[in-house]
């Protein structure tokens, strides 16, 4: 009996003994569980934080598309993070994707209602769009922080659009005496002067910011382009100059520049800034064809060939001074080089992005020549590889217009229409076309919106 007991208890002992050690197992497993739970938690909220700052550190340098993968990356983390969809939004304003990032800052504000930074955003650009959702939104951010110097700009700026101006400008004046370096009061009371017909105190503020802001572009921009107005060239001209000091490399700086030297007649003041604008980067195309055009303009056809020749013995593969040559030689009764360029090209692309765009200059260079067919052969060429070149869609339907195929032409510029509804010139063209089928009323509706988009197209 007694070794029956025994065994009786030891056994119960064993069993004891195994269940602590599965429990045992059990807690270790489920603490390595807690801990790798964390750990992993911890690892996205790292990985964020890096995209953050990374994005961050590209968007101070104006490097926007870098800045939006970084941030993009914060979004695929975490979708519903307010601060990356804030970021993302100031990164498409930045590449001027504007309704993209009216769509962030909206986002970042649902997600979180009390993110300060959205509702000032947004309360800006409301002032053009909805006067009351800008009030609305602006009276919440200054209700959570009274002194914030950004929506104070933006009430004033409400105030102005209520018209209520000697209101406006004493927020802004009081702004400014307190914030003389802030850009944006300067910038808005000089607006609010300008559209009420100050132009004195206009010029006496942007004068007083270009003081506090030497290195501002758009303040001497500003400047620049009232002085213009006010037909004042030498300051105009001055202004821009202290542009291209703060901002060498910008290639519009010079051609602004370039512009006013035209307009006080001094053409070769304006071919040497032109210049002065390749040395400082020659791989840019959009350089020599502004150089081109001066040439042009001066009379100097056949030295605005030689200087696109030139610069593509030196780049062969920039294809815009190509298309440039192209256009300028077929401008200046040269078909037949002209042709020949855009053939080689068409040759050597293939149906890349750049054959197809020279079948389209080709066939129109064709058309110009009474060779409709051989146009014709081109276009569809270009219109297999992709349906929806507009140029190559808009040609075709003017080839039909002209023949008086009447429906032929309308569904070639509806489909135009289709990818470029605000089109004024295809609008006028299929207004034409439908009064050819006798549609009147129809044409009479694509007329007044040609009109709306390009109310200072006198053709149409």
């Amino acid at each position: 009996m007694m070794l029956t007991l025994t065994s009786t208890n030891q056994r119960g002992s064993n069993y004891r003994s195994m269940r602590e050690q599965a429990l045992l197992g059990l807690s270790i497993m489920f603490a390595m569980m807690v801990i790798l739970a964390i750990s992993g938690c911890g690892g996205s909220e790292d990985r964020k934080a890096k995209y953050l700052e990374r994005g961050q550190s590209y968007l101070d340098k104006k490097n926007y598309e870098k800045a939006r993968v970084e941030f993009k990356n914060v979004l695929q983390i975490d979708p519903k993070d307010a601060v990356g969809n804030f970021k993302l939004g100031q990164t498409e304003e930045g590449l001027k994707n504007f309704k993209k990032a009216f769509a962030y800052y909206s986002k970042s504000l649902e997600l979180d209602p009390q993110l300060l930074k959205a509702k000032l955003k947004l309360a800006a650009i409301y002032v053009s769009l909805d006067l009351a959702k800008a009030k609305e939104l602006n009276e919440a951010a200054l209700l959570q922080d009274p002194g914030n110097v950004d929506g104070k700009i933006t009430n004033a700026l409400i105030l102005a659009k209520e018209e209520k101006h000697a209101a406006a400008i004493a927020e802004l004046k009081q702004i400014i005496a307190a914030n003389p370096h802030n850009i944006s009061a300067a910038l808005a009371l000089s607006k609010i002067f300008e559209v009420i017909g100050r132009s004195e105190e206009q010029e006496k503020v942007l004068q007083k910011a270009v003081q506090e802001n030497p290195d501002n572009v758009s303040i001497h921009g500003m400047l620049a382009t009232l002085y213009y107005k006010n037909k004042n060239l030498t300051d105009a001209i001055q202004q821009t100059k202290e542009i291209i000091r703060i901002n060498p490399d910008e290639a519009k700086h010079y051609f602004v520049l370039a512009s006013l030297y035209v307009s006080e007649n001094s053409l070769d003041k304006a071919e040497q800034v032109l210049r002065d604008s390749i040395s400082k980067k020659p791989d840019d195309p959009k350089r020599y064809i502004q150089l081109a055009a001066l040439l042009v303009k001066q009379q100097k056809a056949d030295q605005a060939v030689k200087q696109l020749e030139s610069a593509l013995q030196e780049y062969p593969g920039l294809h815009e001074l190509s298309f440039s040559l192209a256009q300028l030689l077929a401008g200046s009764d040269k078909t037949d080089k002209a042709e020949k360029i855009l053939t080689g090209l068409i040759e050597d692309q293939g149906i890349a992005p750049v054959g197809l765009q020279a079948r389209n200059q080709l066939a129109l260079l064709y058309l110009g020549k009474d060779r409709e067919d051989d146009a014709v052969t081109l276009l569809n060429e270009v219109l297999e590889e992709n349906p929806n070149d507009n140029v190559a869609l808009q040609l075709q339907g003017k080839i039909a217009f002209k023949n008086k195929e009447g429906e032929q032409a309308i569904t070639l510029f509806r489909r135009v229409l289709q990818n470029q509804p605000e089109n004024a010139e295809i609008q006028g063209l299929l207004a034409q076309t439908l009064l050819l089928v006798n549609k009147d009323e129809l044409a009479l509706d694509q007329l007044q919106k040609a009109v709306a988009n390009a109310p200072e197209n006198t053709n149409l």
